[in-house]
């Protein structure tokens, strides 16, 4: 059992690249292998490992950076299961965010090693797969937008970041002619597979990835940062030229639709923009009244329910929508200031690690922190039309992404480094 122990520490990153890689055609949530891999650890080692864990939790891994996002992850799921046990909602928000707390344990504390290598072909292998569900979905099965085993907002989006990570690795951690024309490809097939799904948010978070890896890209050689950038324009304006998955058209009525509602119009054409005014709108009425703790999921429901019910609204979707479709007005009016800061905390803290560490240097050690930023600005950004972290597969990927890319910043002897 020691043998097997070993062995799955020592190999556990493949199941990492494996969870990237399968995410958008695979339905496992996200949380699949990493919960495996923490079962094999424990059962293997005869909980031997638990107190393996406890022991290296010590003070000078909890003031490094890895330490510091695990407590973080660790307050957030606190902070949301006491919400759900104070507004005594369903249970679905708190299983999800407990997911995160199996995900974190078992990539901080049961693994040997951290390369970023892993990320990066995990993304590549995972945007070019998405690009096959996302061709067959669209040209194949005729649907309006490519979904994979999701919806279309979280495949597009996922989509995207696994192209912006390749983009990352093609970039600056060039290995093997093999891992170059890997994360070559899978750059392009994440952009196809993000506009095959027509995702406005996916729209929304493209840019500031992009300008991440600008900052590095120009800091190393301005040449190739103009180069690269209009390479990727020139992709990017040929697919809404074309109008590929009618992301064009849509993103054009949604600009329209927020124009005429900045005037003050309420006739919008586009409803998913009505949709979404309306749900802010709601949003921050629960919250001016309940600002501390919110008013949970159950006052989201009804307040939702009587809105439905009014003009305008009859028999739209509104009443079937569950969450606010923006994580931070989401996290505002049913969990209020606490819930609202402990997901800010969860978004930006990190994003400040990784930004410390080095992100935008031209030190080759440091692209793992490149990568860690533009996951965190991909999910801020996508973050302002869905609630990324009440979903399990978008909260999933982002806590994978998240404590693999941070453990090496954690001390080598306590993080499991060699």
């Amino acid at each position: 059992m020691t043998a097997i122990y070993s062995y799955a520490r020592r190999r556990g990153h493949i199941l990492v690249l494996l969870t990237l890689a399968l995410s958008l055609v695979v339905d496992f949530g996200g949380v699949g292998l990493m919960g495996a891999l923490l079962a094999i650890c424990v059962l293997a080692s005869g909980g031997q490992s638990i107190f393996d864990s406890i022991r290296r939790f010590d003070r000078s891994y909890r003031m490094s950076d890895a330490g510091k996002t695990y407590i973080l992850i660790v307050l957030y799921v606190a902070v949301i299961l006491f919400l759900t046990f104070y507004h005594q909602d369903e249970m679905g928000v708190a299983e999800t965010a407990t997911k995160l707390i199996i995900i974190a344990y078992a990539i901080f504390f049961h693994l040997n090693r951290y390369d970023a290598a892993i990320v990066f072909v995990g993304a590549a292998m995972g945007a070019l797969l998405a690009s096959g569900a996302a061709v067959y979905d669209y040209y194949f099965l005729s649907m309006d937008r490519a979904e994979g085993v999701t919806n279309p907002i979280r495949f597009g989006f996922i989509a995207a970041l696994f192209g912006a990570l390749s983009l990352v690795g093609f970039l600056f951690d060039r290995r093997s002619r093999a891992f170059t024309i890997l994360t070559a490809a899978g750059s392009l097939a994440g952009l196809l597979a993000a506009y095959l799904s027509a995702s406005m948010g996916t729209a929304l978070a493209i840019p500031p990835m992009l300008l991440m890896i600008f900052i590095r890209l120009w800091s190393k050689s301005r040449t190739h940062a103009v180069s690269i950038t209009l390479m990727v324009l020139a992709v990017l304006g040929g697919l809404v030229a074309t109008d590929i998955g009618s992301m064009g058209s849509r993103v054009t009525l949604a600009l329209d639709s927020i124009q005429i509602a900045y005037q003050g119009d309420t006739t919008l054409d586009d409803e998913s923009v009505r949709l979404r005014v309306k749900m802010l709108q709601i949003s921050g009425q629960l919250f001016s009244e309940n600002p501390l703790l919110g008013v949970g999921t159950n006052g989201w429901n009804a307040a939702v329910d009587a809105s439905a019910k009014t003009d305008g609204f009859v028999g739209s979707e509104l009443q079937t929508l569950n969450q606010a479709h923006n994580q931070f007005a989401n996290d505002l009016s049913k969990g209020g200031i606490v819930r609202g800061l402990a997901g800010l905390a969860l978004m930006f803290l990190p994003l400040y690690f990784f930004i410390r560490a080095g992100a935008f240097s031209n030190d080759p050690k440091t692209v793992p922190a490149l990568a860690g930023v533009v996951t965190c600005v991909g999910f801020a950004a996508v973050g302002m039309t869905e609630s990324v972290l009440v979903l399990s597969l978008p909260a999933c990927i982002y806590t994978v992404l998240l404590c693999f890319l941070m453990a090496p910043q954690g001390p080598a002897t306590k993080s499991g480094l060699p």
